[in-house]
């Protein structure tokens, strides 16, 4: 198995359950000058990835994130996946699907994560849910 499998499939490992502590032991997997950016944040270094990441595996904590494929080169790789967000204060389970762009060399030390955040977040607010759902009813195109 290759150098670049070896780390799309460690990536996978840790990032299957979302959880307290996700941040113990980046360094292994991740440079210490990484760059991250997903729709919420832009964080550089393992210091701040590792503050994230224990933020993320707190608010987060139960979501399974679900293997969808992968492409993987020498030095880059895309992750698709499905993270199940678990059911709060009475709602569903919720799967948002997104994507994770890897550029490493002995490890990653660039990751940019896409997911929609509407479908992730805004859409399954109070209030700022029906607003979020009605501009996405607005703007699709309507077909006879």
């Amino acid at each position: 198995m290759s150098r670049a499998q070896d780390l799309v499939n460690a990536y996978r490992e840790r990032f299957r359950i979302i959880r307290p502590g996700l941040e113990d032991g980046i360094e292994t997997l991740y440079r210490e000058d990484l760059h991250f950016t997903d729709p919420v944040t832009t964080v550089r270094g393992l210091d701040q990835y590792s503050a994230y990441l224990e933020h993320f595996g707190k608010q987060a904590e139960g979501a399974l994130v679900e293997d969808d494929g992968e492409v993987v080169g020498d030095t880059q790789a895309a992750v698709f996946w499905t993270m199940v967000l678990p059911p709060r204060g009475g709602s569903k389970p919720r799967p948002v699907a997104g994507i994770s762009r890897l550029y490493f060399d002995e490890r990653i030390f660039q990751q940019r994560d896409y997911f929609d955040l509407g479908e992730a977040i805004y859409e399954h607010l109070p209030g700022l849910g029906w607003i979020a759902r009605k501009i996405k009813f607005r703007l699709a195109p309507r077909f006879e």
